[in-house]
């Protein structure tokens, strides 16, 4: 095979030279126009050379232009033989060292550059071509496997007292809205859901969005009542989508609340807003929508959150609809890389029955 040089992307975006060993090239998609289940996803294909132990081949995308880079015959023997043994990694002497991270059928790369998506493909007999879908991720500026990719959907709703004559609508309207939305995505979905009074209810922790079906009875069982500990059910969901995120992966997390913090113990307003501050860098969307007359445009700005990722909601069904119809198209917008984050336009904030 061939070789040249291929840039490993980092976090938060420096690259390393990696040379890999490809003849990789790039044939249209099938449907050249951006899908809303897959938005910015093509084709790439690489063309197999030499003989691979048990026809597997490991490969990986280049971050720079999304092309397939496929291992030389004895390294991917070597990642396959780790593999196999259910070993957590694969150490390559290669470049400089490097490390296959197996990561639960997540596959990546890892050098001091930075990381890229790696793939497992067995061949078919009679087969000298792989075909994968990439696409860019516009926050890193990089291309990844699509395959690998899950999205992170988080739901945080407020239960205190005050939500008592909006908790129905919020759930109803806003909750089933928006997930319904997140479950054409053609990729893997993964579902956080809270609760949060002076008592925090964490009702799912990383279940599958598109097979789970209690939300809507699980969320409706929850009687509002108490004050609000605010900062420590933030801090909590973010903890628990952390522990499942990997690089590329997507995040999508939704605060419904009508106040302030009131009763949180653990976290402060300044280690919160330091935590939202720092995933909000890494490429997190996090959203607060406010109800009951709440003061979202300062809240969010407190929070770390901004006014453009903030919504005021009305109490009505329509209000809290057309609320999360806002959500659904803001995140839309950056999958398709019209924009880096979620930013609700003016009309969307009209329509949603608040400011």
């Amino acid at each position: 095979m061939t070789s040249r040089n291929n840039n490993n992307t980092s976090v938060p975006g420096t690259t390393n030279s990696t040379p890999m060993a490809t003849n990789s090239v790039s044939t249209p998609t099938t449907n050249s126009t951006p899908t809303a289940t897959n938005p910015t996803a093509i084709q790439k294909t690489a063309t197999v050379n030499g003989h691979y132990q048990n026809n597997v081949v490991w490969g990986s995308v280049d971050p720079l232009n999304g092309e397939l880079a496929l291992y030389p015959p004895e390294n991917s023997n070597t990642i396959e033989e780790h593999h196999s043994r259910n070993d957590p990694s694969a150490q390559l002497g290669i470049f400089g060292g490097l490390t296959i991270t197996f990561n639960n059928g997540r596959p990546y790369q890892e050098t001091a550059g930075g990381y890229r998506s790696v793939f497992r493909h067995q061949l078919q007999d009679g087969e000298t071509e792989i075909t994968k879908l990439v696409e860019n991720n516009t926050h890193y500026n990089a291309w990844y496997l699509s395959e690998t990719k899950t999205s992170h959907i988080g739901f945080l709703v407020d239960t205190s007292g005050s939500m008592t004559s909006i908790y129905k609508n919020v759930v109803e309207q806003g909750l089933l809205e928006f997930i319904n939305e997140q479950k054409k995505i053609q990729h893997d979905v993964k579902f956080y859901g809270s609760t949060f009074s002076h008592e925090l209810h964490h009702l799912f922790n990383g279940v599958d969005l598109k097979t789970e079906t209690t939300i809507d009875n699980q969320f409706c069982s929850i009687v509002p009542s108490g004050s609000t500990a605010y900062y420590d059910a933030v801090c909590d969901m973010i903890g628990f989508i952390n522990n499942n995120y990997t690089i590329n992966d997507e995040v999508v997390m939704v605060v419904v609340s009508d106040g302030g913090d009131n009763s949180s113990r653990r976290h402060s307003l300044q280690s919160m807003r330091r935590m939202i501050e720092e995933k909000k860098h890494r490429g997190w969307n996090i959203v607060m929508i406010g109800t009951n007359n709440l003061n979202t445009d300062q809240l969010s700005q407190n929070y770390g959150i901004g006014r453009g990722a903030s919504l005021s909601a009305g109490a009505t069904r329509d209000g809290m609809q057309h609320a999360f119809r806002g959500v659904s198209a803001g995140v839309q917008r950056t999958r398709t890389g019209e924009s880096r984050g979620v930013e609700f336009t003016e009309t969307e904030r009209m329509s949603s029955g608040g400011r």
